[in-house]
Formats: structure tokens, sequence, C-alpha cells
């Protein structure tokens, strides 16, 4: 939604930073969201009927994606290396059919899934990790008391 008036999002749609597409700053909206507006340095990327939207948010996020908009954001003049709504709108995609599209989103949705769930585990492991290692190595706790410890975290 080219425009800075259009910053209204939808479930489906995909945040994207026009700013240094390297620092990977995007995210996809799977929640109900009338009620959000969003900064106006995010483009709001709304899939057409060629391709399921979790499909071109994975495209989106993808390396080789985000290096191509990055040359292209440090190729323009401007205070920023940014990209532009016709950036990605420009972007040249080889993609199946719709229906073969459906039938792949089941097991990719399994494996964002796990990978979901993979996150938010490291981040409870170094969670854990940073409160017990300094207490470890200064003596104010002994193995025993730091396995006590974890098992209140959990």
């Amino acid at each position: 939604l080219p425009g800075q008036a259009k910053k209204m999002i939808a479930k489906e749609d995909i945040l994207y930073s026009e700013i240094r597409p390297i620092n990977k700053r995007f995210a996809y909206v799977n929640f109900d969201s009338n009620d959000y507006v969003v900064s106006t340095k995010f483009m709001i990327v709304r899939a057409n009927h060629l391709i399921l939207p979790r499909l071109l948010y994975l495209i989106l996020k993808r390396q080789d994606t985000i290096q191509e908009f990055q040359k292209i954001a440090e190729s323009r003049s401007g205070t920023f290396p940014q990209i532009t709504f016709e950036s990605i709108s420009n972007l040249d995609l080889v993609i199946p059919s719709i229906d073969v599209q459906k039938q792949l989103m089941p097991l990719l949705t399994l494996m964002l899934e796990k990978q979901e769930f993979n996150t938010k585990h490291i981040k409870t492991l170094t969670l854990t990790r940073d409160t017990l290692l300094p207490k470890l190595m200064s003596g104010q706790i002994r193995v025993k008391e730091g396995e006590s410890l974890i098992e209140k975290v959990k």
C-alpha cells in the first residue's frame, strides 16, 4: 500500500522496513489487527491472488532477497539506504500455482511452528544461562543449588 496515509494493517499483511533491509526489520501479521497502525517507515505488503501471504513473507525474508534489496537501497541517494514500494513490487519471482502452494503450506506451517518453538526455547535457555553463570562463577551458588533454581524458573 504505497503512500504515507495508508498505514492501517490487516491480518496476513507483511510489514517491511524501508530503511536498511539488511537489518531484517519485517514481520508477518498473524493476528486480528484492526486497531493497529504502523510507523511510516514500514511498507505494508499485501499478497495478491497469485501467491499465498505466508509464502510471500518467506520469500521476502530470504537472505538472497534481503541482499538484493540492500543493494538497491545502497544505490539510491539519500540519508539512509532505503528501498521503495517499487523495489518490492518489481521483485522477479517464480511461483508455483496457487493449488501447489496450498498443498505446500501445511508442511511449511509445521516447520514455522517448530522454528517459533525453538526460538522461544532458546530465549528461555539464554535467560537461564545469563542468570546462573555469573552466580556460579562468583561462588554465590553451587551446582546443586543451581539445579533447584532451574526447576523454579521452569
